[in-house]
């Protein structure tokens, strides 16, 4: 297993992903954002909420998969391990008061896939403001743009959401030509 990290100056964005081999590419592929958008929680902030799956999450999950169609990818499924992931580690944040990467290996590990990647925030007030933030960043942006995902697991906890995402692990995923395309 190789892990990566990446620093961007902007806003307290940093990332974290983790591919079990190298030359999948994950450090071209994959990083993982922290941007904690700042400021007390506001009512507004809270309309993405502890229940999960919520309005809110279905409404994530919708927004992202819109925008990989967009882009000519297939649309990610909800998968309840992947989605417990996600919940226990947005309940870390919201206890912590902090958004954070904190325990990420051992949530790739748990997955049992080949890669995963990570999206926190902290504060945004609909999904299309998460998503529009994690957009203008390139490593985070190509997070939700990687091809080989198809699995995810979303969860948000007072005004902390985690978007954790992983490949199929080890079975080859269909390219968006419908042919397969190996992961190794």
């Amino acid at each position: 297993m190789k892990f990566f990290t990446s620093l961007s100056p902007r806003r307290g964005l940093h990332g974290r992903c983790a591919c079990r081999d190298a030359a999948v590419g994950c450090a071209v592929a994959a990083s993982a954002l922290c941007w904690a958008a700042g400021g007390a929680p506001s009512a507004v902030a809270e309309t993405l909420t502890a229940a999960s799956p919520s309005p809110a999450v279905h409404r994530l999950l919708l927004v992202i998969n819109q925008y990989r169609r967009q882009n000519g990818l297939v649309p990610l499924e909800p998968a309840p391990e992947l989605e417990l992931l996600a919940l226990q580690h947005s309940n870390a944040m919201a206890t912590l008061r902090r958004a954070s990467h904190a325990g990420f290996t051992s949530r790739f590990e748990r997955a049992d896939s080949d890669l995963c990647v990570e999206n926190v925030a902290a504060g945004f007030a609909t999904a299309e403001a998460a998503v529009a933030g994690w957009r203008v960043s390139p490593p985070h942006d190509r997070n939700l743009l990687e091809p080989r995902l198809r699995r995810v697991g979303i969860a948000s906890v007072d005004r902390y959401i985690t978007v954790f995402a992983c490949d199929t692990a080890g079975v080859p995923a269909p390219a968006p030509n419908g042919r397969v395309a190996a992961l190794r």
